[in-house]
């Protein structure tokens, strides 16, 4: 099972990253926001789609921020996911909270290999924090923030 819980977080990052169809619990309300740098440069999403699903019982915040015209999307997902404020380290793990992030320019998904996300509020429907990491191919993509509604 905890094999298969992590497929499909990959699998959904991976989905909501090429493509921006909508699912249940889904907003892509103007209210959202979502940016930070890429190697220093920096980027602010023109695009927000935030997914709060539950999947064997284990909760998940999606949040996808896309620039469009420039055709780069940054992916934060936070698995087993409680809806209160706290640090999510970036990395898999099979029994801890933690946090799944990517960054996907010119065709290639580059996916974070350190780092973490930090909710500074959250709410029933809502959350507001901070986001860092390093991809495994050094991309850097730091001073992250995010507004997002669900």
């Amino acid at each position: 099972m905890k094999k298969s819980l992590l497929q499909f977080t990959a699998l959904a990052v991976l989905y909501i990253t090429t493509t921006s169809s909508s699912c249940n619990n889904n907003s892509t309300s103007p209210t959202n926001t979502f940016g930070g740098t890429v190697n220093g440069t920096t980027w602010i999403a023109n695009n927000v789609t935030v997914m709060d699903s539950t999947v064997s019982g284990v909760r998940q915040l999606i949040m996808h921020g896309q620039n469009v015209g420039s055709n780069q999307i940054i992916s934060v997902a936070i698995v087993r996911y409680t809806g209160v404020t706290g640090t999510y380290p970036v990395h898999w793990s099979d029994s801890n909270t933690y946090a799944i992030t990517d960054y996907f320019t010119g065709g290639n998904t580059h996916i974070g290999d350190t780092g973490q996300v930090v909710i500074t509020a959250a709410t029933a429907h809502s959350a507001h924090g901070t986001f860092y990491f390093k991809t495994q191919d050094s991309i850097t993509v730091a001073n992250g923030h995010f507004d997002v509604h669900y």
